[in-house]
């Protein structure tokens, strides 16, 4: 009898685990917090910003839940693609204006005889010459990079110059006596 409720528990335990998983099998852990919403969240937060560390952060969840979104789902993994390409766009876009000088409209108040007058002006930016490097150096770093030219010479010396400045030191005399020392930091002279 002993033998019969042995396969009896093996299949009851089988049904139960098949009940158990129905539909597709997720896998092992914790259901995720992963919701559609977490998408538009992350551009909007990549658009001002935000670093995988900084979206964990805001979207209470941990940097390695990030990573896992950025590396199993393609919603949430375009979504930010897109906010952070839209925010490098814009900065870069700032940046090359501020390079090259810009111009804006611009509304002016005055008093005149008792009443504001509102006068359309445009306000003019000189180019910054810092920022103009700083693009030249990361777009073309081939021709503006900072060049430290480090020459390298033959050890030969053809023509015994050096062994000359060896001669010259040697036969300076040395004298001990000269020498002057300083104590260590701390201790008296």
């Amino acid at each position: 009898m002993a033998r019969l409720r042995a396969p009896a528990k093996a299949a009851a335990k089988a049904a139960a685990k098949a009940a158990a998983q129905v539909g597709p099998r997720r896998g092992r852990g914790r259901p995720t917090k992963y919701t559609a919403e977490h998408a538009e969240l992350a551009r909007k937060f990549c658009l001002l910003g935000a670093t995988n560390e900084k979206l964990a952060e805001l979207l209470e969840v941990s940097p390695a839940t990030i990573d896992n979104w950025l590396a199993r789902r393609a919603e949430f993994r375009g979504a930010v693609k897109r906010g952070r390409e839209q925010a490098d766009a814009r900065v870069g876009e700032s940046l090359f204006e501020r390079a090259c000088g810009y111009s804006h409209a611009e509304d002016k108040i005055f008093l005149y005889e008792g009443q504001p007058v509102i006068v359309p002006t445009t306000k003019h930016y000189a180019p910054d010459p810092v920022a103009a490097i700083f693009w030249l150096k990361n777009r073309r770093p081939d021709l503006w990079k900072d060049r430290k030219a480090v020459e390298v010479s033959n050890a030969r010396d053809e023509s015994g110059e050096l062994q000359a400045l060896l001669v010259d030191y040697r036969s300076i005399p040395y004298d001990p006596a000269q020498e002057q020392r300083t104590p260590p930091p701390g201790k008296g002279v």
